[in-house]
Parts: C-alpha cells; sequence; structure tokens
C-alpha cells in the first residue's frame, strides 16, 4: 500500500465476519472503509414476517454464526491477532 500511495482501502467481506475483519487490519495501522455484505439476518427482509416462527433451521444458521464470530473474536484477541 506504501509503494502505491494508498492509505485507505475497502474491506469487503460477510457482515457477520467485518468486527473480526476490521479488527485486525486496524491492529496493522491500515485504515479500513467497511463494506458489509451477505447479511444473514432475515429481519433485513422487509414485510416479511416468516422470522417470527423461532426456533427454525435458518435461526439456528444465524445463531451459530454468530457464535462462531464471538469465540474467534475472543481467540484473536487472546492470540494478540487484534
Amino acid at each position: 500500500m506504501k509503494q502505491r500511495g494508498l492509505k485507505r482501502l475497502l474491506l469487503v467481506t460477510s457482515a457477520s465476519h467485518m468486527p473480526r475483519a476490521a479488527a485486525i487490519f486496524r491492529k496493522t495501522d491500515v485504515q479500513v472503509i467497511p463494506v458489509p455484505c451477505n447479511y444473514l439476518s432475515s429481519l433485513n427482509h422487509l414485510g416479511d414476517l416468516h422470522w417470527l416462527h423461532w426456533p427454525s433451521h435458518h435461526g439456528f444458521e444465524i445463531f451459530a454464526c454468530w457464535m462462531h464470530e464471538k469465540i474467534g473474536h475472543y481467540v484473536y484477541l487472546w492470540r494478540g491477532w487484534v
């Protein structure tokens, strides 16, 4: 980035991964502009009320993804990566 004169970069990743990914870049003093995508929450579907029927397979998938990221973040903290 220094050789090309770049000061910032777009960080495009899944919304669930964004906090951990951005923290890694911040640790290396790289300024990122977060661009989250691939939102898993069904709350993003306006007018769609199927999410009210919890528990469901989709609800457990979202929970598993959230739990994976939370544990991953603490592991990264413990290892000193963020």
